[in-house]
């Protein structure tokens, strides 16, 4: 009791007594946190600039699966359910890099796609037009298809074709390379516009990578 009438005494005399007629405890003023008048602000870091060669590859034709009306109606469905789309060569007059063959045997109708997802592109391989377990091939990065095509201009230049035993016999006569099996079905050609391919032939349940185009 003599405390807070010490208290009292102490706060009339020194604040005057209508500071002491308040309940409210008076805070100290070193605990009192300054308000700041600047606001922070968070800047984003810049975006990366892209190159010439990036903005080429972002600006590749690639059509969706339903533009090639050969293709079996499944088939288009499950390119679309894996968001492929199918990339074009940059002198194409028309929709190419989808084929069919007999990539397997002799009697048997295979589809082979080259999909691209994510700025890459696969081989999709159907076999007998079967969209279970399709074979995945040769994946390559977009990017590394692309090539200077003249007036500081870059094009995409990636295909796929149906090759059949007179195309490959040829080729290894004139190139050499690994020599091919007996061939008794297709091979699928994978190259570059001007700059020659390999083919790949499934043989004895592997694929071989066989001399193309020089």
């Amino acid at each position: 009791m003599l405390k807070k009438s010490l208290g009292i005494f102490f706060c009339a005399v020194i604040l005057g007594q209508s500071a002491c007629d308040n309940d409210e405890p008076i805070e100290n003023s070193s605990d009192v946190q300054p308000v700041s008048t600047k606001t922070q602000i968070q800047k984003k870091p810049p975006e990366p600039e892209l190159n010439r060669w990036d903005i080429a590859d972002r600006e590749t034709l690639r059509l969706q699966p339903s533009v090639f009306s050969q293709l079996p109606e499944d088939i288009v469905m499950e390119l679309q359910s894996r968001q492929c789309t199918i990339p074009q060569i940059y002198d194409a007059a028309k929709p190419h890099n989808v084929i069919s063959g007999e990539f397997e045997k002799q009697g048997q109708t295979d589809w082979a796609v080259l999909c691209s997802k994510d700025l890459t592109s696969s081989i999709l391989i159907f076999w007998n037009g079967s969209v279970e377990n399709p074979t995945i091939l040769s994946p390559l990065p977009d990017k590394g298809a692309l090539q200077g095509i003249g007036d500081d201009r870059i094009g995409y230049s990636r295909y796929i074709d149906t090759v059949g035993k007179a195309f490959i016999e040829d080729h290894y006569r004139a190139y050499g390379g690994p020599q091919p099996p007996a061939i008794h079905h297709d091979g699928i050609a994978d190259g570059q516009a001007g700059k020659g391919s390999s083919v790949h032939y499934y043989h004895n349940g592997k694929w071989l990578e066989l001399t193309g185009a020089d």
